[in-house]
């Protein structure tokens, strides 16, 4: 990394000296035809955390059951917030990969 440069390379969270922590995380909406049919599911998503601790790139990698929690776990994600991944102390735009799961408690 140059110093200076304005670091619009992402970096996946294995590359990164230390990770994005987040901040705010505010759990997905239970989408209410889920609740009443008791059905329970997990969502794995990839998303960019950027320099300023946004999200962006939200993408599905896989879904169980497929066609129900989708929406519910983009929309929660792309509202929390990070601080950025750093490498060799400095803020880096970095990949992440989570799993949601959608349980009936």
């Amino acid at each position: 990394l140059r110093p200076g440069s304005k670091y619009r390379i992402c970096f996946d969270a294995s590359a990164v000296d230390v990770l994005p922590r987040a901040l705010r995380q505010a759990p997905p909406e239970y989408p209410p035809s889920a609740l009443r049919r008791g059905i329970t599911g997990v969502v794995e998503l990839r998303f960019l955390v950027e320099l300023d601790g946004s999200v962006s790139g939200v993408t599905v990698l896989s879904a169980r059951p497929e066609g129900v929690f989708e929406q519910a776990a983009e929309a929660a994600v792309r509202r929390w917030r990070f601080t950025p991944g750093l490498i060799q102390g400095r803020p880096v735009r970095t990949w992440m990969r989570i799993p949601i799961a959608f349980e009936l408690r």
